[in-house]
């Protein structure tokens, strides 16, 4: 969920000595170009098919999916913190990368009011890695929709010259929640992309599950993730599910990410899950509760990268109010800094243990949220006393793994559980498990609002 700006851009023609060696050869002249493509706005109906100009376009070939090392993991192994709205680029400097690196985040978004031009983004990249801080980068020469105009290709190609050798450099945002009638011009571009650059893969954000009868473009949530992921044939994707509203939770979000699973486990494409923190429009100011319930069960569902919207809080003066983001519009810090400063190393620790193990399923305990499947009898963990839980199982080569998640995010529970064999509790703080007490093979666990417990259960 961003704000759209329109303005006009320039596309530059890089020398031949930038051009990176998997970098394809027939540059083109830079152009100018209007972003006319605005979120959810459709596209007339004689812009409907990509603009083809070569023999080798890679949306007539079979292109392999770009991915940097390690994947779906950063290439340094850790589990991927990002946030809308890193520092901005006047204040693109060691001491507020330290600042947001100091929250736990470890990839960075533009801002709001980035200005979306090489320069920018160059000035990013080296202040970012001197603190270890990836960075996802928005390049204007290339919109959404850049695939339906002439000598598109060119204009690609001098933006994978301008970032592919970056060591810190980790993707190319190509949209933010696009129309359903671009998906196929973004396969277009994303294959393109991948074409030039193999390490590095082109990533779109998505919007969330719209609610009971809701569609896009008359297509059911499920629908229109396994249209995109067919049509894009993205290295990942992101959903934003956003439910804290001022009249009361939004009640699609298990809905939403259980759906966001569902595709990328038929698909083997990877989802990030974006979520709220940063007060604006009709949501409302969060607690640490609500910003712990949305990570873990995320987390629960499979996602294999957390991003927050946003970190530095855009505007005020805009349409949607924005307000109490970690970081002030002016600078200052707000208390939601010092909330996700707790929270995202425990993230970050669980995604990482999480990362290698199979998904097997999702079930609740209490009351089911809406499209929630109950805990059968036959699962190898029974709950005996709890709450409204989440629980996902996962699988590894010789145990079995159960993250717990507390879905009330307004009071701790004391849950009570039974399953059979050695059981051991990950500590998120020391990235290690200790064996606790299961006399009868019941295990007692502590779980903070909104808060998780990670178990491991050796197999039989």
């Amino acid at each position: 969920m961003c704000l759209v700006r329109v303005n006009l851009w320039r596309g530059e023609n890089p020398p031949a000595s930038l051009r990176p060696p998997h970098v394809r050869s027939g540059w083109g002249l830079g152009r100018l170009l209007l972003a006319a493509l605005i979120a959810g706005m459709a596209l007339p109906a004689c812009a409907r098919e990509p603009n083809r100009e070569a023999a080798d376009d890679p949306d007539t070939v079979a292109i392999a999916r770009a991915r940097w090392p390690r994947f779906p993991l950063l290439p340094d192994g850790r589990f991927p913190i990002s946030a809308w709205c890193a520092p901005p680029v006047l204040e693109t400097n060691d001491a507020r990368y330290e600042e947001y690196a100091g929250a736990g985040f470890n990839v960075a978004l533009f801002a709001l009011e980035d200005p979306y031009l090489e320069p920018s983004n160059l000035k990013r990249l080296p202040v970012a890695a001197g603190h270890h801080v990836y960075a996802i980068l928005r390049d204007r020469r290339v919109d959404p929709d850049e695939s339906y105009r002439p000598g598109w290709q060119s204009r690609v190609d001098s933006v994978v010259a301008a970032y592919w050798s970056h060591p810190n450099f980790l993707a190319y945002f190509l949209a933010d929640e696009p129309d359903v009638s671009i998906f196929s011009g973004l396969g277009v571009l994303n294959r393109r992309f991948a074409a030039d650059d193999s390490l590095h893969p082109g990533y779109v954000n998505l919007l969330g599950c719209p609610g009971p009868g809701g569609a896009y473009r008359g297509l059911p949530f499920s629908a229109y993730l396994r249209r995109f992921v067919r049509q894009v044939q993205p290295s990942f994707f992101s959903i934003d599910q956003y439910v804290f509203r001022r009249d009361g939770d939004f009640p699609m979000f298990c809905a939403g990410m259980d759906t966001a699973r569902q595709v990328s486990k038929e698909t083997s494409t990877p989802f990030w899950a974006i979520l709220l923190l940063t007060t604006h429009g009709p949501f409302r100011k969060l607690t640490e509760g609500e910003l712990a319930w949305q990570a873990n069960l995320a987390l629960a569902h499979g996602a294999s990268g957390i991003v927050w919207f946003t970190y530095w809080t855009p505007n005020p003066s805009e349409g949607l109010g924005y307000r109490d983001g970690p970081i002030a519009y002016d600078g200052t810090r707000n208390p939601s800094y010092d909330f996700v400063a707790r929270l995202n190393p425990a993230i970050e620790a669980l995604g990482r243990e999480l990362s290698p193990l199979r998904l097997v399923d999702v079930f609740h305990t209490g009351r089911l949220p809406l499209g929630g499947r109950a805990l059968p009898p036959t699962s190898w963990l029974q709950v005996r006393r709890g709450g409204d839980l989440t629980l996902g199982f996962f699988e590894g080569r010789s145990a079995r793994y159960a993250l717990l998640v507390n879905r009330d995010y307004r009071a701790p529970q004391q849950v009570l559980v039974i399953c059979l064999g050695q059981v051991e509790r990950f500590a998120p703080s020391t990235r290690s498990y200790h064996r606790v007490p299961a006399p009868g093979g019941m295990v007692s666990l502590a779980l903070d609002p909104g808060g998780a417990a990670l178990i491991r259960v050796s197999k039989q």
